[in-house]
């Protein structure tokens, strides 16, 4: 006799084919039967019960944050394109930005002032961090970035992830 356990004990008879097989293809649906141990089918599923719990609130976006991170971005952009040095905008990111931005590759054939953004889309998922999806124009193709802004101790917001798609 087995003991019972809290999984249904896999036995070879658990399922049985009445139908006929031709060529390895079953004609019927297997016929389930119960487990021994506890009597259920095994094509029952278990579905957990979950108390309902509050509903959880969206934090609306701080405007004021989200118009600083969009001017932040523009700003970042116009280093992208080298039409402003690192230096002057390097107190609203942190250097792993700067440093992604300067590496970009840049043709010095088709000019400055081609880096624009086209769209903005902002999230604020809690009430330390932006998060933004945009598209821009660089150098005549259309681009994905996305950007994170954090909120320091100063409450400052600074730009800490930029990546191009």
């Amino acid at each position: 006799m087995t003991t019972p356990t809290r999984n249904h004990e896999k036995t070879p008879d658990a399922t049985t084919q009445n139908g006929p097989i031709f060529g390895r293809v079953v004609t019927e649906p297997p016929i389930s039967q119960p487990c021994p141990t506890c009597g259920q089918f095994a094509d029952e599923a278990l579905v957990p019960v979950v108390a309902p719990g509050p509903p959880v609130r969206d934090l609306v976006p701080d405007a004021a944050a989200v118009r600083i991170a969009f001017q932040t971005l523009i700003l970042l952009m116009e280093v992208l394109d080298r039409r402003r040095p690192w230096l002057q905008v390097a107190h609203l990111a942190v250097p792993g930005v700067g440093r992604y931005l300067r590496a970009a590759p840049v043709n010095p054939r088709l000019g400055t002032g081609v880096a624009k953004v086209v769209s903005f889309h902002p999230s604020q998922p809690n009430r330390c961090r932006i998060e933004t999806a945009s598209s821009l124009q660089v150098r005549g193709r259309r681009r994905a970035l996305v950007a994170t802004f954090q909120i320091t101790g100063e409450e400052e917001w600074i730009c800490t992830m930029v990546r191009i798609l």
